[in-house]
Parts: C-alpha cells; structure tokens; sequence
C-alpha cells in the first residue's frame, strides 16, 4: 500500500477506520424477547434520512498497545450529501483529510503541504468514507451483510457491531459500540476496539444538522482556522 493509502486507513479506521443520556436495561435482562434489532435499524433509518449536512466538533481519545498513556485529538468533521467529507485535527498537531468531487487531499503542519491521493489510494480512502458516511447517516440495514449488530442499550440508544467472519472489518476490528443522542437523531460517540488491543472512542459535541457550511471547510488548509 502507498504512503497516502495507510495514512488514510489509520486515521479513518480510528475515527470509525464516526450519537445519544442514562442507560437502560443490559442485554442480558432481555431474553428472547429483546427488541427487534432490524426495527431498531429501519427506525434510525427513518429519523436520520432527511440528514444532509452535519457538522461536529470531536475529541478522540486512543489507547494504544505500544503506549502506556492516552492519546486525545481534538478537531471538527464535516459531511455533505452526496459526497463531501471533511476531518480537521487542531490538537495536538494541526491536520485535515478532505474528499471533495471525487478528489481527495491531506494537509498537516509539519510539511504544511496539500498532498493529493494517488488513484489507487483515492479507491481505498473512498471505500472507507463510505463506511464513515454509513454510521453518520444512519443506514445500518445495509451493515447486517457484514455485521451481527446488537442493542445494548435503549436509553440511551447503544448498538454493538461485531464483523462476521472472513469480512473485510473482521481483519481489522473486533466490535464497535455506537451511542445515540436521546433524540437518535445523531451520533454521541463511537468506539472502535481493534483485534490488536487498540481502542479509540470519538465523542461528538456541539453537533448541528442541515445547516449550510461555510466553503472554507472543504479547503484542506483554510478549514483549519
């Protein structure tokens, strides 16, 4: 894989590879006769599908194998239908990943160069927005294919996703855990635990839907003022 390429999985992979106060009954009080989780499904589907834009600041917090400290990264993301996305680091280090008309850029401090995706990069890095675009926009039936999905919680909303076997997620995560806000109109957080020990939870504050988003956020330098 080009350089472009594992840069864009590692940062994608730990904002997925990327929501809703209290928690409700466990699992295991619910026997057979838990909720319907295909209902649950099509009811996100319902609530989120007028979403069009969002716009969220996040704090990151890794908890990787070879570190014994934490890591928090703190910054904005940004999504428009059909195909925009956006991910603004600003601490600790300043970066930015845009995918804009099928074009895809990064920008980081260090260099302070806007490097484009080579094409083949372009396909994996768009393969795994997609996915990103998947969690924000609610469209979970879909995930069923490569997922066995559970809910552990109904107040808030909290599913649990594990890959199936011999899946593309299966080579990388071992489950997801998703909250809602009470609404379950968005994303509280999300928390990704790698088969390597890695953990990253994303948490979402200050999340606006629908609104129309400044231009600047689409440039992958200038969006970071």
């Amino acid at each position: 894989m080009h350089r472009n390429g594992a840069v864009a999985a590692s940062i994608l992979v730990c904002m997925l590879v990327s929501v809703f106060g209290g928690f409700g009954s466990p699992r295991s009080a619910w026997g057979a006769s838990g909720p319907d989780v295909r209902a649950v499904l099509q009811a996100l589907a319902e609530r989120m599908k007028d979403v069009k834009t969002i716009q969220t600041s996040f704090t990151e917090t890794k908890r990787l194998r070879m570190f014994k400290h934490e890591i928090v990264l703190t910054g904005s993301a940004f999504m428009e239908k059909p195909d925009r996305f956006a991910w603004h680091t600003r601490a600790p280090m300043r970066s930015a990943l845009v995918l804009k008309d099928d074009k895809a850029t990064r920008w980081n401090e260090d260099t302070d160069r806007v490097e484009a995706f080579a094409s083949d990069d372009l396909f994996l890095l768009k393969t795994v927005i997609d996915y990103a675009r998947s969690w924000f926009y609610g469209s979970y039936l879909p995930m069923l294919d490569e997922y066995s999905i559970d809910v552990l919680n109904l107040q808030p909303l909290t599913l649990e996703f594990r890959p199936r076997p011999n899946t593309r997620p299966a080579a990388l995560l071992r489950n997801v855990e998703v909250r809602f806000k009470a609404d379950q109109s968005y994303i509280q957080s999300i928390k990704f635990i790698e088969r390597n020990g890695n953990q990253s939870l994303i948490e979402f504050t200050g999340t606006v839907i629908n609104e129309a988003l400044d231009e600047s956020v689409w440039d992958v330098r200038r969006g970071q003022g």
